[in-house]
């Protein structure tokens, strides 16, 4: 008499299920396509409008990449500052080691790199949308 094995069994009953699931999904898939427009069909009213799910204020694509920056910038000046005082911590916390100083200015260098690159992106950012804005 052979034994059930469940380890060896598991991918046929896993294929089995995934059989019904993907059965069931196309079945909901269908339903939510057609009912709707069957039944706006029925009242007459086929509507192709979609709304802005970014609201009223972003239009162009101009604006939408400044309102992405400005997000990146208020995310990003503050994060800025904090690795700037980090560096200054590990600046005082070297106590003229010069591994640990090296290593402080380094990151100095790289939080001030990273802060100017930030402003840097704001600012041509903002000049390329007037220079877009002026030529229209």
């Amino acid at each position: 008499m052979k034994q059930y094995n469940p380890i060896k069994n598991f991918g046929l009953f896993i294929s089995r299920q995934s059989e019904k699931f993907i059965r069931l999904l196309k079945l909901v898939v269908m339903w939510i396509v057609v009912f709707p427009r069957s039944t706006s069909a029925q009242a007459g009213q086929i509507s192709s409008k979609i709304d802005n799910p970014l609201g009223p204020t972003i239009t162009t694509l101009p604006v939408f990449i400044a309102k992405i920056l400005d997000i990146v910038v208020l995310v990003g000046l503050p994060i800025a500052v904090f690795f700037i005082i980090y560096s200054g911590f590990l600046l005082v916390m070297a106590q003229g080691d010069p591994k640990k100083l090296e290593t402080g200015k380094l990151a100095f260098l790289y939080s001030v790199i990273g802060t100017a690159i930030l402003i840097v992106a704001k600012i041509i950012s903002a000049a390329i949308f007037a220079t877009i804005d002026s030529l229209k």
